[in-house]
């Protein structure tokens, strides 16, 4: 494998497949590498996953003579921080035993960890709601500018649909905050707004999923408790997944 990238670019990448928000929730992220681009799967958490694809459109060149998986950790996401921050692209390039960067001037490797593609527990579809298991049906879904997602901090968010078709925030563990979302208009995406759908969230995890979108995204969740945050740039998409969080 060898990529051929710009610094920031890659930093975007590792922050999303690494829940950046401060710190990274993972050490690190397995990508199926395949002559098309990159490929992320995690559900290592349980509570909070994805699914990302990096197409080769996304770097400046991309060469994969044959599917491999391979790891990155935070390490080069630190590096990128520190080591390559004046490097106007670096090359990252696979042997059977290291992963090497390099910039301009400075270089970076270190083991390449073994690797397995994760294992998948059902199947998956893309759809308006990103890429999302197949028994994934919402209740709600809807796009909406991520900015309308920074919520107050909190220990947990409650999203909820009115009667009339309306999706409040509602925080109860910082006094009672209600706050109407505003839903952008997408005449691509069918909206759905169930009246008295509800689900719980985790208010760190989501914050850690938020962190590194931009723009709109196409927010869903299921009757199941599941939430889906699905962004669709023009060189990438990505989707986080939530479960609903459990009542104390």
């Amino acid at each position: 494998m060898k990529i051929v990238v710009e610094p920031a670019k890659m930093k975007q990448l590792l922050r999303q497949v690494l829940f950046y928000k401060g710190s990274p929730l993972l050490e690190s992220a397995v990508a199926s590498v395949k002559p098309e681009g990159l490929a992320f799967l995690n559900l290592s958490l349980q509570v909070v996953g994805y699914y990302a694809q990096y197409p080769k459109r996304y770097f400046l060149e991309y060469e994969c003579q044959s599917p491999e998986v391979i790891t990155f950790s935070r390490h080069i996401l630190d590096k990128l921080n520190e080591a390559f921050k004046d490097s106007k692209q670096i090359t990252i390039t696979t042997t059977e035993e290291k992963i090497f960067v390099r910039g301009e001037r400075e270089s970076f490797d270190e083991p390449l960890v073994a690797s397995e593609k994760p294992e998948i527990p059902f199947k998956f579809v893309k759809n308006a709601s990103g890429v999302v298991p197949e028994q994934f049906v919402p209740i709600v879904r809807i796009p909406i500018d991520i900015s309308e997602l920074d919520f107050p901090k909190a220990e947990e968010y409650r999203l909820k649909v009115t009667e009339d078709k309306k999706l409040l925030l509602e925080i109860v563990d910082i006094g009672r905050y209600t706050k109407e979302l505003q839903i952008a208009y997408n005449p691509n995406i069918e909206q759905i707004l169930t009246p008295g759908a509800s689900i719980l969230l985790d208010a760190e995890y989501f914050q850690h999923m938020i962190a590194n979108l931009s723009g709109e995204v196409v927010l869903s969740f299921d009757k199941a408790g599941w939430f889906a945050l699905f962004q669709q740039a023009k060189d990438y998409h990505i989707t986080y997944y939530l479960a609903e969080k459990v009542e104390s």
